[in-house]
Order: structure tokens, then sequence, then C-alpha cells
């Protein structure tokens, strides 16, 4: 009997279709059920779902105040914490790329709080910047620079903090991305541009840019990503307040499915979050490539 040999190309298609079901199951599934809770009216209490259309979405934007202030305070930490982490992981990749003595050592602790849990750097930054028990106030205080304890966790200011602690967390691991990338490039540029006199600015400029433009728009989605989605962070160290100050459409959503049981509520908040993702995303990816 004739048996047709399968390709290379269709042996490994076979293989991978398993992993492709799996991945469907565990990422596709759980965002269509999403969409379609966010199209409902989810009673916990019966187990019903009631179909509403996109009831939920019109209460969002037109009876809802708190949403309108939580995505308004999720713009500003996006992109605050996104543009923060991305140049201190540049920075930290730039000086990391130089040659000095006890390199290995200051790679070593660098990577240390990208290590740390979300949870153990909510925690360290709110005693670090408490007004009456914490580091930075104390230290101020003590050397004379202050006059009284100072809260910096302020409405005005908390939220500029929190991207700060957002910030110190996920830089490093930009950092050895980009690492990576300006380990490759060739030192023969760098020496033919001394030689024709182009200063500190301009090599970067003609030699370092074009080689992390692409990784540059990698790290830049995800720490955009990464900032859009955190809640763990905002839990922990200001429990969303003062008052509103930092209520990011995350710890919306999570209050909304977990504290109130809005869970189609919480979805529809949660599809509004993807949508944002994915235009500053675009909004950095068309930013970055345009650069020559």
């Amino acid at each position: 009997m004739f048996t047709k040999r399968l390709t290379d190309t269709q042996f490994g298609l076979l293989l991978l279709l398993p992993l492709i079901f799996l991945l469907f199951f565990l990422n596709g599934y759980p965002l269509v059920y999403s969409f379609w809770l966010s199209l409902t009216n989810y009673d916990i209490s019966r187990g019903t779902s009631d179909f509403i259309g996109f009831l939920n979405y019109y209460n969002l934007f037109f009876n809802d105040p708190y949403f309108l202030n939580s995505l308004r305070v999720t713009l500003h930490f996006a992109i605050e914490a996104t543009i923060i982490s991305t140049l201190l992981g540049l920075g930290i990749a730039l000086l990391l790329n130089e040659n000095f003595r006890g390199r290995g050592l200051i790679r070593t602790l660098v990577l240390l709080p990208w290590a740390f849990s979300t949870y153990a750097v909510a925690t360290l930054f709110r005693y670090f910047l408490a007004q009456n028990v914490g580091f930075l106030s104390s230290l101020l205080y003590s050397l004379g620079l202050t006059k009284e304890m100072i809260n910096f966790l302020t409405v005005e200011h908390a939220i500029d903090f929190v991207a700060l602690a957002f910030a110190w967390n996920i830089a490093p691991l930009g950092a050895f991305f980009l690492l990576a990338n300006l380990q490759v490039i060739p030192e023969d540029l760098f020496r033919q541009a001394k030689i024709d006199r182009a200063n500190v600015f301009q090599r970067f400029r003609y030699i370092i840019l074009p080689f992390l433009k692409h990784p540059l728009i990698v790290i830049l989605i995800l720490n955009n990503l990464f900032s859009v989605t955190e809640a763990t962070l905002i839990l922990i160290l200001t429990g969303g307040g003062p008052g509103v100050s930092t209520q990011v459409l995350s710890y919306w959503a999570f209050a909304q499915s977990f504290i109130n049981y809005s869970f189609g509520y919480g979805a529809a908040i949660s599809w509004v979050l993807v949508l944002i993702a994915t235009i500053i995303g675009l909004i950095y990816f068309f930013i970055v490539t345009k650069l020559k």
C-alpha cells in the first residue's frame, strides 16, 4: 500500500499541533471568555450571565466618574513609568558596557531589583517613602535639609513615586537586554569615530542608536505592557490612594471583579486596558522606527 511521506515542514507542523492547541486553551480561551463576560451582567450568587451587549462599556465612559479618573491616572502612570524605566535601563546598559574594575560585581548587584518580587518592592518603597518612619524622610530631616518629616505619597505626587518604584524594579531587565546588543557593536566603529573626532553624543547618535533601535522597540512595548497592567505594586504600596490618586485601571478592574463582584464590569475595564496598551505600544513603535 502506497503511503505518502511527510515533508520536514509538514512533520514539524504536526509536532507543533499539540502545543498550538495547548496555547489556545491557556491563552485564547480566557481571552474569548473574558470578552464574552464583558458583554454580560454576571451574577455570582445565581451563577447566571444576562447578555447586555456593550452596556458595560457605555457605563464606563458615560456613567462612571471613577473610570474616567482611572483612565487619566493610567495614562499618566504608563507613559511616565515606561519612559523612566526605559531610559534608566539604557543608562545602566551604557554604564555596564564600559570597562572598569568590579564590573562583574556591579552587574550582579544591578540585577537584584528585578529579582525581587513585586510584593517585596512595594513593601520596600512603602517604608522607604513613609512620613514618620520612612528612610528617605528621616535622612533628609537628620541632614537638616527639611524642617519636618515629609509625606512623599501625597495626592499630587504619589503616582510619580509609584512610577519610580516600578522603574527601579523593571529597569534591570531592559538593561541586560540592551547590554547584550551593545556588546555586538564592532569596536572598529568606535575607533573610526574617535579618529574623526566624534564626541560622545555623536557616537551614541550614529553608532549605538542604530544598533539599539529594534531592541528599544521591544523594551518600550514590554515596559508599556507591564506598566499598564500593574496592579500588585499599587495595591500594596498605596492601595489606590491617597483618595483615588493612584487608582489605575488595572486596580479598578481588580476592585470591581474581586471586591464588588461585578465580573462583567471588571472584564470590560480589562479590555479597555488591552486597547490602551495596544495604542501606546503602536505610538512607541512609530516613534522609534522613525529615528534615523
